[in-house]
């Protein structure tokens, strides 16, 4: 289930929000739940925390 993976990555990042792999995980289950406007906002952090990471640009801009 998508969404509870989702949670289970939120909680994770409330302890450790700049952990942009999992944070890349966290967009993803939420891309696939439906959850697109977070998903998105989860991809921009993982840009940011890690510009190099061209798979997230990827996910990001099929979202645009």
């Amino acid at each position: 289930d998508y969404r509870a993976a989702a949670e289970a990555y939120k909680k994770y990042l409330e302890i450790y929000p700049n952990d942009h792999q999992v944070l890349a995980l966290f967009g993803n289950a939420l891309e696939a739940a439906g959850e697109l406007n977070e998903a998105r906002e989860a991809y921009l952090k993982v840009i940011r925390l890690n510009p190099a990471n061209e798979e997230v640009k990827k996910r990001l801009e099929a979202l645009q």
